[in-house]
């Protein structure tokens, strides 16, 4: 991605007619702002803009989560340490890769870590899509 790219992406707050849904509860100042303004402004240090991020994502990462540990507290235990891990991550990420997808993985990494500490106690059903 270009640098100009990556500095109108960071300055861009509005939801164009095809940038998706837009977020209807997001810390307060962030909820029009895309997800890639929202990384690329907690690297520049506006940390709340990382927290406006997993709390729009946190209900998909939580159920993805949930899913697979089948223990509720497990579960929130995994979410959190995944949050953390992307933070601690933050420079890893690439604006070529959509940052929810980013967090999915750094949750699934959780849960797939989760579930190895644990042989035997946790198994991953295949549902289909309804």
């Amino acid at each position: 991605m270009e640098k100009d790219e990556t500095a109108r992406i960071a300055t861009e707050t509005p939801h164009g007619p095809d940038s998706g849904p837009s977020c209807t509860t997001v810390a307060e100042g962030y909820g029009s702002c895309r997800d890639e303004a929202l990384l690329l402004r907690t690297r520049a240090g506006e940390h709340a803009a990382f927290n406006a991020l997993v709390e729009r994502h946190q209900d998909c990462l939580y159920a993805l989560a949930l899913g697979s540990l089948g223990d509720a507290e497990t579960a929130g235990d995994a979410l959190c340490a995944a949050v953390v891990a992307a933070y601690r991550n933050l420079a890893a990420w690439s604006p070529d890769c959509r940052p929810c997808t980013w967090l999915w993985l750094h949750t699934l990494n959780e849960v797939l870590r989760r579930l190895d500490l644990a042989p035997g106690k946790y198994t991953l059903v295949s549902r289909p899509i309804e």
